[in-house]
């Protein structure tokens, strides 16, 4: 990334990390990553189910359903095709 902050796929693959730990109630693990992206400047917003880079980007965050249904990999799902 230009500015050498995290790429969209780096975020992704951590909000969806985040949210394993959410849904394993490993709440801990869930603030850590919370606050390693926050450091980067990308805030999560789970009411929302949203996350912003202080750059303007943003991307969504992987439901519950989502997460069982792709596997954790919501970018990757229509290459991989979900039976």
């Amino acid at each position: 990334h230009a500015r050498g902050g995290p790429t969209d796929l780096e975020i992704t693959t951590l909000v969806v990390q985040r949210e394993r730990a959410r849904q394993n109630k490993d709440f801990a693990l869930s603030d850590v990553i919370r606050s390693e992206l926050k450091a980067v400047g990308v805030e999560i917003y789970d009411k929302e189910k949203i996350w912003k880079a202080n750059d303007g980007r943003q991307g969504p965050v992987p439901s519950y359903d989502q997460l069982q249904t792709t596997g954790g990999a919501p970018i990757m799902a229509a290459a991989v095709g979900t039976q």
